[in-house]
C-alpha cells in the first residue's frame, strides 16, 4: 500500500495526516512533502500517525532530518502512534527530539505548553 498525506491547516500548527506503510520508496514522498512544508510555511507541525501502519528507517530518517530543518521556534510533534511505530520512536531516540501525543488534541495542548516553554507566546496570570 502506498501512503497518502493529507495537509490541514488550523490557526497556528499545520496537521500533516500520513496513512498507509513508509518504506524506501514512500520515504521519498514523506520527505518532499515534508520539505514543501518546511520551506513554504512557519507554522508548528503536527504529524497525525493514526492510520500509519508501519515505518521504516528510511521514514525515521526523514522525520528526524525535517525535525532538524525547523528554524527556531518551529516545533514538530507526533500525534496518535500505534505501538510499533512509537517503539520504533523510541528506539531510534526521535521521541526525546519532539513531543508525541496520544491524539490530535494532546498534540494540539503540546505544541502550546512548548510556546510558552519558548517564550514564543506570554503566559496569561489568572489574577
Amino acid at each position: 500500500m502506498a501512503i497518502s498525506i493529507s495537509l490541514e491547516e488550523h490557526h497556528n500548527y499545520l496537521l500533516l495526516d500520513v496513512d498507509g506503510r513508509i518504506d524506501a520508496l514512500s520515504a521519498l514522498i514523506l520527505k518532499r512533502a515534508m520539505d514543501y512544508v518546511i520551506h513554504n510555511s512557519h507554522k508548528h507541525l503536527l504529524l497525525n500517525f493514526s492510520q500509519l501502519e508501519a515505518i521504516n528507517s528510511d521514514g525515521l530518517k526523514v522525520i528526524y532530518n525535517s525535525r532538524q530543518k525547523l528554524t527556531f521556534g518551529r516545533i514538530m510533534a507526533v500525534c496518535h502512534p500505534s505501538s510499533a511505530v512509537r517503539g520504533l520512536m523510541a528506539l531510534s531516540g526521535i521521541d526525546e527530539l519532539m513531543p508525541i501525543a496520544s491524539d490530535i488534541m494532546e498534540g494540539e495542548m503540546l505544541l502550546h505548553d512548548s510556546e510558552l516553554a519558548q517564550g514564543l507566546i506570554p503566559q496569561q496570570s489568572l489574577y
